[in-house]
C-alpha cells in the first residue's frame, strides 16, 4: 500500500456474532479502523485515532461494516485477517 492510500473490505455481520480482526506488517506500520456502514461511526477501539493492530469484540447490530486499511508512515505490506463467528 502507498503512504496515503487507504484500502476497504466490506463484510456484512449479524448482531451478537463475534468478529476479529488483526493486521500484520513488515515494519509494523499498517493499521486498521472499523466503521459502520457510510465510515461515520466506527466501533470503539477500532476507530480513527486508535491504531488497531488487533481487535475484537461482539458486534452491537446487524449491518454492513467496513474495514479501512491505511499506513502510519511510508508504505506499507500488510496482511489482513479478519473472522467472523
Amino acid at each position: 500500500m502507498v503512504r496515503g492510500d487507504r484500502d476497504r473490505y466490506y463484510l456484512g455481520a449479524k448482531a451478537g456474532q463475534t468478529m476479529s480482526v488483526k493486521i500484520t506488517s513488515t515494519e509494523k506500520n499498517a493499521v486498521f479502523q472499523i466503521y459502520f456502514h457510510g465510515e461515520e461511526e466506527a466501533l470503539p477501539g477500532a476507530g480513527d485515532g486508535d491504531d488497531a493492530m488487533n481487535w475484537s469484540g461482539q458486534l452491537p447490530i446487524d449491518n454492513d461494516y467496513v474495514i479501512v486499511v491505511g499506513g502510519m508512515r511510508g508504505n506499507a505490506t500488510y496482511a489482513l485477517t479478519i473472522s467472523i463467528k
